[in-house]
């Protein structure tokens, strides 16, 4: 909600309140644009707008009241978040409370959890003590793995993760080759093509 996000940020990062006040104080409008048509507007007042300079800042403030909530609950489990990407570091027993108070707390925040995407990511001998955790609190589809993909790294054991990057450095080699290929005639064309595409 914008009213939350604008009260938020004006206790919590008074700084930016003015700015964010002036983006957001109205609806925002999202024109659609049909050819031969009057254009269609469409207000929302939920949300921040995608490509606002400060809009990761704001969702990022938006969402603090609910990881202090979640660590008042359980303060032994670790939560970094990134945007909308949340995590729990901690034995499954508070993990799995800390994750359903997030779940009963969370959409009054605007943070809607989506248990079925849930990944336990734990030693194969604790797997059982885990599984049983999350059951006990009503979760039975939850993933429980020896490693996971989480913001575009890798957490988990060693073996997995040398798994999961193989082929990656692979698509990186074949790519430097035949940028490789292409730099003998236009070297200005394989650079660019490094720095734009292969590198990002």
């Amino acid at each position: 909600s914008c009213m939350g996000m604008l009260w938020t940020v004006r206790h919590c990062c008074s700084k930016m309140s003015r700015f964010a006040f002036n983006c957001y104080r109205h609806e925002v409008r999202l024109i659609v644009r049909v050819p031969g048509q009057p254009a269609i507007i469409l207000l929302s007042k939920e949300g921040v707008t995608q490509g606002n300079s400060l809009a990761m800042a704001l969702y990022g403030i938006a969402l603090l009241p609910l990881a202090e909530i979640l660590r008042a609950e359980e303060p032994s489990v670790m939560q970094p978040w990134f945007a909308d990407d949340s995590a729990m570091q901690g034995r499954a027993p508070p993990a799995a409370r800390c994750f359903t108070k997030c779940c009963k707390v969370g959409p009054h925040f605007g943070y809607h959890p989506e248990p079925e995407k849930l990944h336990y990511i734990c030693p194969l001998a604790d797997e059982a003590a885990a599984r049983a955790a999350f059951e006990a609190e009503g979760y039975t589809k939850v993933s429980f793995c020896r490693g996971h993909r989480y913001v575009g790294g890798f957490v988990g054991s060693k073996a997995m993760r040398d798994r999961w990057i193989e082929p990656m450095i692979e698509q990186w080699v074949h790519g430097v080759k035949e940028l490789s290929k292409v730099a003998q005639r236009y070297p200005q064309t394989a650079y660019d093509g490094f720095t734009q595409s292969l590198q990002s």
